[in-house]
Parts: structure tokens; C-alpha cells; sequence
């Protein structure tokens, strides 16, 4: 007898805990799935914020290599370089004053790009490079290339006005093997059509690094 009641209230105790059980488990199981779905809400906001930002950083990056780009084409060396009187090849083969300062100029984008710059280069209607700096370092007339007419930015930037800016699509450096995006502008010269551009790379690296920053 006394047997029997304990198996009762052992029965009772364990029917007890199933019922706990029974009604707690799926409140244990929603507050699980619900803290999960909180922690996935703010891991998602946590990466959304990351990726706007990322894509700030890529668009300020962009606005400032055309503002640079802008602000070089109307640097007054070379506009002075063809206001200069004496052919072409004679000022870059004498290294006139001009093209001294066309070198230093184009060197000078390291500066304010550290790190970033492949190659830059100011360039006559002909095809033919007037000056040119890689990495920041000034190339010797050697170097030059007498034809720049089939790079993909050539025919675009000659097709623009004075103060615009031609960005191209990502390609390889035919100097520098890096992936990198041209910038150029046509130099304007008062009275005649566009004589010259200037050009510049900027690597993908250094779109990385700036996205990442």
C-alpha cells in the first residue's frame, strides 16, 4: 500500500516534470530562435553599415582622383609647353623649362596619392608623350612612348570639354602590370582645339585600401 502511494507520487512527480517540460520547451525553443533572429538582425545591420560605408569610401576615392584630375589639367606648364616657341621634339629632346615642369607636375601625383599612382603621362593630339612619370619617378625621353593612340582613353578624353574627366574601366597596366583605372582630361589651350591630355592611373589596390579604410 504504502508502496503503491509512493509509485503515485513518483508517477506524479515525473508527470509533473513532462508537463513543465511539454509546456516550456516550445517557449525554450521560440526564445532560442528569437535571440537568433535578433543576433542574424544585427549582424545584417552590422554588414549593411559596413558595405554603405565601403561604397562612400569607393565614391569619395572616385570624386577625388577627377577633382585631381581636373586640377592637373590646368596646371600652366603644359599649356606653356605649346605656347613655347620651338617644335615639339626639340623642347622634350632640350628639356625646356616646360617640360621640366610637366615632369615634376606628373611626379608630384605620388605625393598626393601615396602608393597609388602607376603611371602618369601628358600626351599630344599626335599620340606621341610629351612627359612621363611612374610611381612618381621621371622617365627618361627614352621611355616615352610615340604612340598612345590605341589605348581605350585616348579617343574618349579628346572627345571632351576643358574641365571633364574621363574615367575608364578597370584594365591592366601595360607599364606597371597592375590593375588599375585611367583618369585623364584634355589640356585646354585659349584660340585652338585641344593640343594635348594629361593621364594618370590609379591601382585597384589602392581602391581596396581606401574601401577598407
Amino acid at each position: 500500500m504504502r508502496f503503491s502511494k509512493g509509485l503515485r507520487r513518483s508517477n506524479g512527480g515525473v508527470l509533473a516534470v513532462l508537463v513543465v517540460l511539454v509546456v516550456l520547451l516550445p517557449l525554450l525553443v521560440s526564445s532560442a530562435f528569437v535571440q537568433h533572429g535578433h543576433e542574424e538582425a544585427s549582424q545584417d545591420r552590422a554588414l549593411e553599415f559596413e558595405a554603405r560605408q565601403q561604397a562612400a569610401n569607393v565614391a569619395d576615392y572616385f570624386a577625388r582622383a577627377r577633382s585631381l584630375t581636373q586640377i592637373l589639367a590646368t596646371n600652366p606648364s603644359f599649356a606653356a609647353f605649346y605656347e613655347s616657341p620651338g617644335r615639339r621634339l626639340d623642347k622634350i629632346r632640350g628639356n625646356s623649362p616646360e617640360v621640366r615642369q610637366s615632369n615634376e607636375a606628373l611626379a608630384f601625383l605620388e605625393t598626393l596619392f601615396p602608393g597609388s599612382i602607376g603611371e602618369a603621362c601628358f600626351i599630344d593630339e599626335g599620340g606621341a608623350e610629351n612627359a612621363r612619370a611612374v610611381k612618381g619617378k621621371i622617365e627618361p625621353l627614352a621611355n616615352l612612348s610615340l604612340d598612345e593612340t590605341g589605348a581605350e582613353f585616348f579617343p574618349a578624353t579628346f572627345a571632351l570639354r576643358p574641365g571633364q574627366v574621363y574615367q575608364s574601366r578597370p584594365y591592366v597596366s601595360p607599364d606597371t602590370f597592375e590593375w588599375v583605372i585611367a583618369n585623364s582630361a584634355p589640356v585646354a589651350l585659349p584660340g585652338r582645339s585641344t593640343p594635348a591630355i594629361v593621364h594618370f592611373e590609379v591601382t585597384l589596390e589602392s581602391l581596396r585600401r581606401a574601401a577598407a579604410a
